[in-house]
């Protein structure tokens, strides 16, 4: 006989990162909870609930505390998956600030050609007329 195993939300809190969305399906899973019966006992639409699982939507503070009332958690264990969405904030500015100070660059050398200034070649053409061919 196959027996399913639910690991506690509170030994995944302290090892891994989960993502908000894979926690509340987790949490609603130990409770033995449909999305339907879910959605009612946290006092939101079903849809809505659906869409936080999915990872669609971030939940605002009154829905993270019906989720905690509900679920029977600590408001800082889903706090805590809400933080780690900024982190590629993290990376996005300082590209962007690396981006923009290599465009003004080329474009400064561009305009004052400070790498490859022009040079300037004179020729001397010769007059080559049809009756010398």
């Amino acid at each position: 006989m196959n027996e399913v195993y639910l690991i506690s939300t509170w030994n995944l809190d302290h090892g891994s990162r989960m993502k908000l969305a894979d926690k509340l399906i987790l949490l609603r899973k130990e409770k033995g909870w449909t999305q339907a019966i879910a959605a009612k006992n946290i006092a939101i639409q079903q849809s809505y609930l659906s869409k936080l699982e999915n990872g669609h939507y971030q939940p605002s503070n009154d829905v993270i505390e019906k989720l905690c009332l509900a679920y029977d958690v600590p408001i800082n264990s889903l706090m805590n998956q809400l933080k780690a969405k900024p982190a590629l904030m993290r990376y996005l500015l300082p590209s962007a600030i690396v981006s923009a100070t290599l465009g003004v660059m080329l474009l400064l050398n561009g305009y004052f050609a400070l790498i490859f200034p022009q040079a300037y070649y004179t020729y001397k053409a010769q007059v080559v007329s049809a009756s010398e061919k």
